[in-house]
């Protein structure tokens, strides 16, 4: 709070320093405070205010005028230099004034809190004298009657304490609570929530690691519970036997003879609902923990909040986790992103910075970036908006990426621990043993996040369980219940994340690396195509298989290939093309280097999977006719049928339907000689994708050839789901290719079954390089319907679908036909709106959609 007024015996205003102002610039000015501290945190009209000061004046212009000088004059006063515009006196709204609440704190307010809460000693302590005594205007002497009438039960208190007593006095002799001169920004539900845990518990712990905003929110929270709240700074005390003298320091009682935590007790007893902020904790613990746990005993009605980087374990403690503030994802729209937490607080700091700085929209990727990278982590946020002065949003996105940890602040009067990045955070290391602080260090091997069993294999530890609680607890590192598996991971905020890693090199890291290359890589090399309950393992470690790949090099030879293999296959499967491409690029290098023609082949035709999604014909090309030549060099007849099927999809992507299809003939007859089931799987999807694609665009001389084209398609698509597994991946491929060879054939209705049944197996196997299809042709069955809002939702959903997984469509036609007919029917403007509909449903309702429900 930056001013507490007091209107019984009053207007009177006071300092966070205690300073009291009885004198204002004018009558006037005294009397506007007190009208607007009255009605504290409402927004009053501006005639309101008029028609309360100036009831006799005529002339609007004129009592316009007044109130402006009057404004003025009591912002001067509630703003001084060096105080943020609006941080106290709010005229953000047009034509209205009012008192910001979180800046004053008014005894009027209080009593009310006070007398609704039941509080009848609290609200009798508030009463001291009559409300604005000399002031006689009508607003005036109604508010005197109104809390004359809410006053006349309550007990007398006397006004000074008994002879050798502490006094007592509300917000006397306790040092005031921290003086903040910027605004408090988010936080409202996390406030909400710690009121009522304060509420309800005696003893409440904010924790969270150093710069997530422990200490302001504490501020910010207490006067919502109690005015007797009293703020006991701990950072600069030296030890835990230093806590109850800092303790009675901030209660302003001089340490007698006698035991010093009677004394604190003594004073808390004769509080009305005190609340005791133990702030920053974590250093202290033992300390604060025996004095928590001696108050909660002697002093019932005392409460206690703590703020700490680490929990005190003793027993009633209610814990509060400070999380990061709320960041934009992708999908938030520029407009929204001002309400969004991370991007207020940044904009608010940068504008203090800079105060003719705007958001734009050519800003919104890098703001989106800045608050990736910084984690929602209030401090960095702060501190990378004072950039603003220098950089431009892209600029400080650009020298974050390289240098996170470099943030620091150059404003006078910060502690140490707030002055950079680097700083908050060594603060917590300091207070980790050696053996914990090792161990810390080697988890900057990770990315996105790990597993219990994954840390135990990367680190060596022993006692990993024990030290990743320990690290837990310290704020350190974050856990949370995985969406994928049943498990608890781990991570750590990319600031402190980027700071070990810099402060961990040598030998013992390029040993961890390595470890952590095997973990990944391994676990990619289990994934089978034939079984999608392989891949769920991945789900969570893309960013740590990407990781694996760029360290892998130097581990065993076969655990990097079937790695490499198994992670473009997970690519492929999950459509995260894009994200993969650059490993596909260093499996067709690698390719060229294996030492036998199985790795060679098993290198090239993953990497494929990843080039026929993103567009990369010639490279595509290339590897059917090297896979073809080497295998038929060496006779390995896997690597002949499997080029046959590359060129086969080459052909059919390139409308060479004639070749296409004898490939996928030829090669089927070779893998049912050769006898490999998995090799025949994919031999009848690329025959039934060929003639499907045949049937469909190739120019046939009679009809008859066409349907032989599409009965053979049909067939090898039923046949070869008559006998693949119910978790193989290749399911969702051929119930599509068998609903399109329906389609064409003119079997409209089974056709859409297959095709609602291929996008709810793709969605249940998370196969979205499938799904992108399957949504793509609800658009054009919508189009043949004359369902034009329909079909520009799926054509919107396919879209995003594209994006996401990187899709290159080989400018198919019907792709353009869609959106060009649906544009025709809706108009552009109804267009747009529709696709972003789609853009923006869940993918389970999108497939829980039928055309069936839009015709009814």
């Amino acid at each position: 709070m930056r001013w507490r007024v007091r209107l019984f015996d009053g207007p009177l205003l006071e300092s966070a320093s205690g300073d009291e102002v009885r004198r204002f610039r004018s009558r006037k000015v005294g009397a506007l405070l007190a009208y607007l501290a009255l009605r504290l945190g409402k927004h009053c009209p501006r005639e309101e205010l008029v028609a309360a000061l100036w009831p006799d004046e005529l002339d609007s212009q004129v009592s316009a005028n007044r109130l402006r000088v009057t404004l003025a004059s009591l912002r001067r006063q509630l703003e001084p230099s060096g105080v943020p515009f609006g941080s106290v006196l709010d005229v953000s709204n047009t034509g209205l004034v009012a008192l910001r609440s979180e800046s004053v704190w008014c005894d009027t307010a209080a009593l009310e809190r006070a007398l609704r809460a039941g509080e009848i000693g609290e609200a009798a302590r508030l009463v001291k004298g009559d409300l604005l005594p000399g002031m006689y205007e009508d607003w005036a002497q109604l508010e005197r009657q109104r809390f004359e009438a809410m006053t006349e039960s309550l007990p007398v208190i006397e006004s000074e304490p008994e002879e050798g007593a502490v006094r007592t006095d509300v917000f006397r002799n306790p040092a005031p609570l921290p003086f903040y001169l910027t605004r408090f920004v988010g936080r409202h539900k996390e406030i909400e929530s710690l009121v009522k845990l304060i509420e309800a518990n005696r003893l409440v712990t904010v924790v969270g690691p150093g710069g997530m905003g422990k200490t302001r929110i504490s501020v910010e929270t207490a006067p919502l519970v109690t005015p007797n709240a009293i703020f006991v700074p701990l950072a600069d005390v030296g030890g835990p036997a230093q806590v109850v003298e800092a303790v009675l320091r901030a209660l302003g009682v001089a340490p007698s003879a006698e035991d010093l935590t009677e004394q604190i007790v003594a004073f808390l007893s004769r509080r009305d609902h005190a609340l005791l902020i133990l702030d920053n904790a974590e250093h202290v613990l033992e300390g604060v923990a025996e004095l928590a746990m001696q108050l909660l005993e002697a002093a019932p009605e005392v409460c206690l909040l703590v703020t700490s980087r680490q929990r005190l374990d003793i027993a009633g403690e209610a814990v509060f986790p400070l999380e990061p503030l709320e960041m934009p994802t992708p999908r938030t729209r520029y407009d929204e992103l001002v309400e969004i937490p991370a991007v207020a607080l940044f904009l608010d700091r940068a504008r203090n910075a800079r105060p003719d700085f705007v958001l734009t929209v050519k800003h919104a990727s890098a703001m989106l970036e800045i608050c990736r990278l910084l984690e929602g982590m209030p401090l960095a946020l702060e501190l990378a908006a004072a950039r603003i002065t220098a950089q431009t949003p892209t600029q400080i996105e650009s020298s974050l990426a390289t240098n996170l940890t470099g943030l620091k602040s150059r404003q006078r009067g910060l502690a140490p621990r707030h002055q950079s990045i680097a700083a908050s955070i060594q603060g917590s290391l300091d207070l980790l043993s050696a053996e914990l602080l090792t161990f810390f260090y080697q988890l900057s091997v990770f990315r996105g996040g790990w597993s219990v069993e994954a840390a135990r294999f990367v680190t060596g530890c022993t006692e990993t369980e024990t030290s990743l609680e320990e690290l837990v607890l310290r704020s350190l590192i974050v856990a949370h219940e995985s969406d994928n598996v049943d498990e608890i991971r781990y991570h750590l905020l990319e600031p402190i994340r980027q700071y070990a890693t810099e402060s961990y090199s040598g030998t013992d890291r390029i040993a961890v690396e390595a470890r952590h290359a095997e973990y990944f890589l391994s676990l990619a090399g289990q994934v089978s195509e034939d079984d999608i309950r392989t891949l769920q393992p991945l789900d969570a470690e893309q960013e740590n298989l990407l990781l694996a790949v760029d360290r892998g090099s130097a581990i065993e030879w076969s655990i990097y290939v079937n790695g490499i293999s198994g992670a473009l296959i997970y690519a492929h499967v999950r459509g995260r093309h894009r994200r993969f491409l650059a490993i596909a690029d260093i499996a067709y290098e690698l390719a060229a280097k294996a030492p036998n023609i199985a790795d060679r082949v098993r290198l090239m035709y993953s990497s494929y999977y990843i080039f026929s999604y993103i567009g990369r014909q010639e490279r595509i090309a290339r590897i059917g006719e090297v896979m073809r030549l080497e295998s038929e060099e060496e006779a390995y007849v896997p690597g002949q049928i499997l080029a046959s099927l590359i060129a086969s999809f080459a052909n059919t992507t390139d409308r060479g339907f004639g070749t296409a299809t004898e490939l996928a003939l030829s090669a089927l007859a070779a893998a049912r000689e050769f006898g490999d089931q998995t090799l025949i799987w994919r031999s009848l999807r690329i025959v039934a994708f060929s003639h499907a694609a045949a049937g469909r665009y190739a120019p046939y001389d009679s009809e008859n050839d066409r349907l032989r084209a599409l009965r053979v398609s049909e067939s090898a698509a039923r046949e070869c789901l008559d006998t693949l597994p119910k978790t193989s991946s290749h399911r969702t491929f051929e119930i599509l290719n068998l609903s399109y060879a329906l389609e064409i054939q003119g079997n409209y209705d089974e056709a859409y079954d297959m095709l609602k049944l291929a996008q709810a197996t793709a969605l249940e196997h998370g196969m979205y390089s499938m799904l992108v299809f399957g949504i793509r042709q609800e658009a054009v069955y919508a189009q043949m319907k004359n369902l034009a809002e329909y079909a520009a939702i799926f054509d919107g959903a396919f879209f995003r679908l594209r994006e996401m997984t990187g899709y290159n469509t080989y400018e198919n036609p019907i792709i353009s036909v869609v959106t060009r007919e649906t544009k025709r029917t809706l108009g552009k403007q109804k267009l747009e709106q529709l696709q972003q509909r789609g853009r923006q449903l869940p993918l389970d309702e999108l497939v829980a959609m039928t055309i069936h429900e839009a015709l009814a």
